[in-house]
């Protein structure tokens, strides 16, 4: 509720008036890519405060994100739309986009410009595998998005039809569609942004620009809040405690395991984690596992696929999460990994199983020792080998003691030789 009520009076604050752009002198500017997060908010906000304080400046957003958190999001709009500096925001460079998230972060811009070969929208809440949120949560969701994205396009006079299409029916617009459809003021051509944005700020002077970096904290924020990293670093981790399991006593791929899992989750508590999802990949896993141990014909490993495919992309379904999933390479890396280790495994096993035995009678068979004893009438007699003594049979007649004979075959605790 409150966070509704900064963003409508944000909404309701007087247009910053373009006066003071004979004064600028200053070009604060960030570079956001990848998630939004409250680390990006973070860094936006921050960024905000320091230029606000010299009203000769303006803050320059570089922008290339699929989306974020929906609440870390509607902050970053509040703190735009309330800014007492212009705020350009720059969707950079070509092949670039503001999807979801970014597309409200785009508008609410007090300049909003694209560098041609970009593209925004997209904007509608879907869970991570593109289906619709399901049950009563998806309209309170959808109409929550539609007011924001409609008070932002009032706000900065942007086309507002143009702007709920890109929530109701995820549209998506290159630069230039987005230019005719005015929902954003210029098309940027060969990165020529600085000269763009003082002439649309009747800047004669040059702009100092001061690159502002994001703190460590922020980096750490942003680093875990990467989908493919969390992933990554769960099934690392379930590898290295396999490992650990496999040769116990060092610890060190205790440790390392332990460490990539308790990153994990603490990624999870920035980005919403969906635990039916981490279910079934743990439950894949397992599948996995067994089918080591229990002939199933591959039925198991066909089941471990299916559940942990299933499980990567409902990891990240949530009302809070916007455009965040988990790239199909990472899926199909991991499955063809962990698939690929199996059956490694699985065919040293089978090796092994088929293998003759290595120790007691039947690994006599094939070597060679001396009689000590042989009875042509009864065609049995002694021999020693391998440090024992056995008895033996055979269907030669001509052996007699001290001959060196070859086993054949074993019946118990007799030996069957030959000379």
């Amino acid at each position: 509720m409150i966070k509704k009520i900064l963003l409508i009076l944000a909404v309701m604050l007087i247009p910053f008036n373009l006066a003071f752009a004979d004064n600028i002198s200053k070009a604060y500017e960030i570079n956001i890519k990848g998630i939004i997060t409250n680390g990006t908010y973070e860094y936006i906000k921050s960024t905000i405060d320091n230029a606000s304080k010299d009203n000769s400046s303006i803050v320059i957003i570089k922008l290339n994100t699929p989306g974020g958190l929906l609440d870390s999001t509607r902050e970053i709009v509040t703190s735009i739309l309330s800014s007492t500096v212009p705020v350009v925001v720059y969707v950079a460079p070509a092949g670039a986009r503001a999807a979801s998230a970014g597309a409200f972060i785009l508008l609410s811009a007090d300049y909003a410009i694209m560098e041609d070969g970009t593209n925004v929208g997209a904007a509608h809440p879907v869970s991570s595998s593109g289906e619709d949120i399901e049950g009563a949560m998806q309209e309170k969701v959808v109409n929550d998005t539609v007011a924001l994205i409609k008070s932002i396009a009032e706000k900065r006079g942007r086309n507002i039809d143009v702007a709920t299409s890109m929530v109701v029916d995820s549209k998506s617009f290159t630069a230039s569609e987005a230019l005719k459809n005015q929902i954003i003021d210029s098309v940027i051509v060969d990165g020529m942004y600085i000269e763009n944005i003082k002439k649309h700020f009747n800047i004669t002077t040059d702009i100092e620009i001061i690159k502002v970096e994001m703190t460590t904290l922020q980096k750490f924020i942003s680093f875990l809040a990467n989908p493919n990293i969390l992933v990554a670093l769960f099934f690392f981790g379930i590898l290295m405690i396999g490992l650990e399991l496999k040769a116990p006593g060092t610890f060190v791929f205790l440790g390392i395991g332990a460490a990539s899992l308790i990153l994990f989750a603490v990624g999870s508590n920035i980005i919403s984690i969906n635990i039916f999802g981490l279910v079934l990949m743990i439950f894949g896993v397992f599948l996995l596992i067994l089918e080591l141990f229990i002939v199933s014909f591959g039925v198991l490993s066909i089941s471990a696929i299916i559940s942990m495919v299933a499980g990567l992309l409902m990891l990240f379904d949530g009302e809070n999460n916007m455009g965040i999933s988990v790239s199909y390479v990472l899926i199909f890396f991991i499955i063809g990994s962990f698939a690929a280790i199996v059956l490694v495994i699985g065919r040293l096993l089978l090796s092994d199983f088929k293998r003759k035995s290595v120790s007691g009678g039947d690994a006599l068979i094939d070597q060679s020792g001396e009689v000590l004893a042989f009875n042509t009438e009864k065609s049995k007699g002694k021999m020693f080998i391998n440090g024992e003594i056995w008895n033996i049979i055979s269907d030669d007649n001509n052996i007699v003691e001290g001959d060196t004979v070859t086993v054949i075959a074993r019946d118990n605790l007799t030996l069957k030789v030959k000379k």
